[in-house]
């Protein structure tokens, strides 16, 4: 998955209006607690993390994981 495919998925999914930074990392144990998809948290810990402003203006963060787009979550 390239940083374009995941910032499309922030828009269609999460209504991600204004993209303020996309990060490819692994996620801190924290995160990986986070995870709400219970088969994903065995797959790849690397993710794409997006931080943005949705449609009513509010700051999110889109984690979408980086080998499989089914997973993809946020976090306010």
């Amino acid at each position: 998955m390239t940083a374009d495919e995941a910032e499309k998925i922030a828009k269609e999914n999460f209504n991600i209006t204004t993209i303020n930074s996309v990060e490819l990392r692994h996620l801190s144990d924290e995160e990986l607690d986070d995870i709400p998809y219970e088969e994903a948290k065995d797959l790849t810990p690397v993710y794409f993390i997006i931080k943005g402003i949705d449609k009513n203006q509010e700051e999110i963060i889109v984690f979408v994981n980086s080998n499989e787009k089914r997973f993809n979550y946020i976090n306010h």
